[in-house]
């Protein structure tokens, strides 16, 4: 069988329900508390307003970037947007979906990141 999409990834990544946030600065504008959808040890993906999207841009550097979670540390990153999909006009959702890539992310924050993935993967295994 060949292999899936997500088995092609150089980094492992699972999608979060709930307890993830982001926040990060974009030119001289800041976000906060958006919402995290997909975390993994390359980047992650996390949802915002398409009140607030239009701010964003893919190609543009995030600084000062931080996943909020308690078993993730406050280290701040670097990251850049490497797509935007939904429409940016709204239509019938309201939002869209922000994939980012780390820039020269510190070890220890990957490593968190993947001791978080090996916890979730767990918590979703059947027993």
């Amino acid at each position: 069988m060949a292999p899936g999409y997500l088995d092609l990834r150089r980094f492992p990544r699972i999608h979060v329900e709930e307890g993830f946030s982001i926040r990060f600065q974009a030119g001289d504008r800041w976000f906060f508390g958006l919402p995290v959808t997909t975390l993994g040890g390359g980047g992650c993906c996390f949802r915002v307003s398409v009140l607030l999207a239009g701010n964003l841009a893919q190609g543009a550097v995030l600084s000062r970037l931080c996943i909020e979670h308690p078993g993730l540390p406050r280290a701040h990153q670097r990251a850049r947007i490497t797509w935007i999909q939904g429409d940016p006009r709204g239509g019938e959702d309201p939002t869209v979906l922000v994939g980012i890539e780390y820039l020269d992310p510190d070890p220890d924050f990957i490593q968190a990141v993947d001791r978080c993935i090996t916890a979730l993967q767990r918590q979703e295994a059947p027993r």
